[in-house]
């Protein structure tokens, strides 16, 4: 079918199954077709249209299997769940309850951390911080396969010191507990050897350890220490030790110091400084002119300066005593230490009984009051000493020692026993004790003389008022024992030895019963035994009686105990006084005094009479002495010593005291002593 359209007219043609209509601009034509429509070519596909509506929501579905990971496990279906887990010794798996993993060790695996380092199951230590240490042990360690590590430690100190220097930081050697039987000696500078504890004890060293450089030594006990280090090269420092033998400084060190160390005995020969700070340093012996010593705050046992300098300070100086040993043999003369006193041998020989219940024996010795007599600290001469805020003391702690300072010496607020020490003359710095006294051996005052004194307003005076004293009496007076009063005496004023008392001396009457013991000082040089006492009165008046002994000193410079008495005397005992008569009392066995030793010769009156005692000079003895030494100055009468008669007097004392009878405060020559002494 052909179907022709003319014109410009837009055409439209609507199919549809059987008709076809034509639609012009101007007018619609419909067309009529009939038969068998021949099917054309396919066109192009068009464009997508537009999306549809959204569909209706299907039936719900059957439920599906429930999904688990490894070592759960779920055999079900979509309908029914059967969950389980793998067990087994594989990954992904489960130990069993009976597992011997659970119960046995397990080896651990992979790096190791922390202070380990390496793998597992072989890690090995990192050592931080202990890679400058040297170890050494007595009980693990090994010189031949030990390196010193904390695990590894060597087995002596000798060897630990072969290996300070390899490495120039590996300087300290640890020393853990036990008793090492060596000599090490410190060669590498700047060494440190120490202990864990803090005082030497539970390690120690069966030896002597000696150093020649600046090194530290801490916590150690040991035999013996040798210090040899020159100047230059590094300091010396013994810390929390214990030296059971000797310390031993015989170099020049620059500086030595020991802080809190126990030394038997230490010998300073060496040059430069060495400081002691507490603890217990015994016998310290100073011998060299260039060496310096500080002592301070410690407890030490009779040091020794034989040159160069040394201060004490705020410590405690004990003096040596000797014990007494039972069964010992001891000489004449020999000192001992027994219950607190000191006591002086007498006879020779041995024996069991202590000295404190043997007084056939032993003899209290009388110079201290029965205390040790050995000195607490000696200086020579030409050396330097400063003895400050210290104490001077006994073994027994209960009473002061002596010093000897036979150099330069200053003593500041010390308490010491003055009186018995040796203190040579001109070495004092006289100072002033800043606790408001002045303690000094001698005071000067500015533009004062020798016959001025000081007023308590701090004036001179030049005019002396004595009105304790008769107006005759120049000489000397001794004591009263009884009741600590002095007594004025009175020399002779004829050849026949009268007594010329005055009036006014009723101090120096006898009135009474046991009113009066009069007591004179005696020391001589030697050793000596007394068989008698004799005495001399003057006026006498009524019946007075008199008994004779000796009492040793107080400590003090007066009479103390009563050492021995007369037994015998003269005319009859007690001894009967007449005006101007010897009398005498003998001792039923010798006594023996010490040399340099201060006694007093006792007269102890009884009765209902009285008498003035005539005395002539008197004087704390102690001879041999110059003879100009031998006569108060002012005194009336030259001499004081008599020998064997009256008439034998002399102004010499005796070289040495033999069998004699000696006048003591003797008066004109040709007349009889005061009192005489009966040497045996």
């Amino acid at each position: 079918m052909n179907i022709a359209i003319e014109g410009t007219q837009k055409v439209l043609l609507v199919e549809n199954s059987t008709n076809i209509d034509l639609l012009t601009e101007s007018n619609p034509v419909q067309f009529s077709l009939s038969g068998v429509a021949v099917a054309g070519p396919q066109g192009a596909t068009g464009a997508t249209g537009p999306k549809g509506d959204t569909g209706n929501t299907g039936s719900q579905g059957p439920s599906g299997v429930i999904a688990v990971t490894s070592p759960i496990t779920n055999s079900g279906n979509s309908t029914s769940a059967n969950i389980g887990i793998n067990v087994g010794t594989t990954s992904e798996t489960v130990a069993a309850g009976n597992d011997s993993r659970l119960s046995d060790s397990r080896i651990p695996r992979g790096s190791a951390g922390g202070d380990l380092t390496g793998t597992y199951p072989n890690p090995t230590l990192a050592f931080t911080g202990y890679d400058y240490e040297i170890h050494v042990s007595q009980v693990d360690g090994n010189d031949i396969t030990g390196n010193g590590d904390l695990l590894k430690p060597v087995a002596s100190i000798t060897k630990a010191l072969t290996l300070v220097g390899l490495n120039p930081q590996r300087k300290t050697i640890i020393v853990h507990p036990g008793t090492y039987t060596e000599n090490p000696s410190i060669t590498t500078q700047y060494t440190t050897i120490t202990g864990p504890g803090l005082i030497g004890g539970n390690i120690v060293i069966s030896g002597t350890v000696s150093t020649s450089v600046g090194c530290t030594i801490a916590g150690i006990k040991m035999t013996n220490l040798t210090v040899t280090t020159p100047a230059s090269t590094g300091n010396v420092n013994i810390l929390n030790c214990e030296v059971s033998g000797t310390f031993t400084k015989s170099s020049n060190a620059d500086y030595t110091v020991l802080r809190l160390c126990d030394l038997n005995a230490a010998n300073i020969t060496g040059a430069g400084l060495v400081a002691i700070f507490g603890g217990n340093p015994n016998f310290v012996t100073v011998n060299n002119a260039s060496a310096n010593v500080i002592v301070k705050s410690a407890v030490t046992v009779s040091p020794v300066l034989t040159a160069g300098n040394a201060n004490f300070v705020d410590s405690i100086v004990i003096s040596v005593a000797t014990q007494w040993v039972s069964g010992t043999t001891y000489s004449v003369g020999n000192l001992v230490y027994n219950s607190g006193n000191t006591y002086v041998r007498i006879v020779a020989g041995a024996g069991t009984t202590a000295p404190a219940a043997d007084t056939t024996n032993w003899l209290v010795q009388s110079s201290l009051n029965g205390v040790d007599t050995t000195y607490a600290l000696t200086s020579a001469a030409g050396t330097f000493v400063t003895l400050a805020n210290s104490q001077f003391i006994v073994p027994a702690f209960n009473n002061v020692a002596k010093v000897a300072l036979n150099g330069v010496y200053s003593i500041f607020n010390c308490v010491y026993d003055k009186l018995s020490s040796d203190l040579v003359a001109g070495g004092t710095t006289n100072s002033i004790d800043y606790f408001q006294h002045i303690n000094a051996d001698k005071f000067i005052t500015q533009g004062g003389t020798s016959s001025q004194f000081v007023k308590g307003d701090g004036s001179l005076q030049s005019n002396v008022a004595v009105t304790d004293l008769p107006a005759t009496q120049n000489t000397i007076p001794v004591i009263n024992s009884k009741t600590g009063e002095w007594i004025p005496t009175w020399g002779s004023t004829s050849a026949s030895g009268t007594a010329s008392a005055p009036s006014s001396a009723s101090a120096n009457v006898t009135s009474g019963t046991n009113n009066y013991e009069i007591a004179l000082p005696f020391a001589v040089a030697q050793n000596i035994s007394i068989s008698q006492i004799g005495n001399i009165a003057g006026t006498v008046t009524g019946t007075v009686t008199a008994r004779f002994g000796i009492r040793n000193d107080d400590g003090t410079g007066r009479p103390g105990t009563l050492i021995a008495e007369c037994s015998t005397g003269s005319n009859s005992y007690p001894v009967t006084l007449a005006t101007n008569t010897a009398i005498s009392g003998t001792f039923s066995s010798n006594q023996s005094l010490k040399a340099y030793t201060l006694y007093w010769l006792i007269v102890s009156t009884q009765g209902t009479g009285t008498v003035a005692w005539r005395y002539a000079p008197s004087v704390f003895l102690t001879v041999p002495l110059a003879s100009s030494a031998n006569t108060p100055t002012g005194a009336p009468n030259a001499g004081f010593y008599g020998t064997g008669s009256s008439s034998t007097l002399s102004s010499s004392p005796p070289a040495t005291w033999t069998a004699a009878t000696y006048g003591i405060g003797s008066a004109t020559p040709g007349s009889l002593p005061a009192i005489a002494v009966r040497v045996a």
